[in-house]
């Protein structure tokens, strides 16, 4: 089975809704061994929650065939709700949280726990080296987005 690794970065945080960013990278080994990636990015209205989980959404798109995925976030709701396979109870309780209310972003979740059931995958918060490249990256795209405005 393939290993995998999908980094995640915002420039939003928390749950207030803001203009933001987030970057995505898919990791693969190529034939001889080497690194590769492929990733996303996109500018939008939307909390910190909302955009970690359309950029894992995307991310999870590129992986076609079934794959151990290693998912490195430091959102702390989509880390640990993944971690505490939480959308599946949530899936059973019809998108309702323990206490039967309705969870936030549903519908992503409901594309999460879909594509993630072809992969047995983790989740965590750990350093990365693509960590200051990808906020750099995210600054310079949204530099460049506020000047074609202009």
């Amino acid at each position: 089975m393939e290993e995998i690794n999908i980094y995640i970065e915002t420039t939003s945080k928390g749950p207030r809704i803001q203009m933001g960013a987030y970057l995505y990278l898919v990791e693969r080994k190529n034939s001889e061994g080497e690194p590769e990636t492929e990733g996303g990015f996109c500018y939008q209205m939307g909390s910190e929650n909302k955009m970690v989980l359309i950029a894992l959404v995307r991310a999870l798109e590129r992986v076609e065939e079934p794959a151990s995925l290693r998912v490195f976030t430091r959102c702390g709701y989509v880390l640990h709700s993944l971690q505490n396979h939480r959308p599946v109870q949530w899936f059973k309780n019809e998108w309702k949280n323990a206490k039967g209310k309705p969870v936030h972003n549903a519908e992503l979740w409901e594309r999460v726990l879909q594509a993630m059931d072809l992969h047995i995958y983790t989740a965590t918060d750990q350093e990365h080296s693509y960590r200051e490249w990808m906020q750099l990256e995210m600054e310079k795209k949204i530099k460049e987005k506020r000047n074609a405005v202009q």
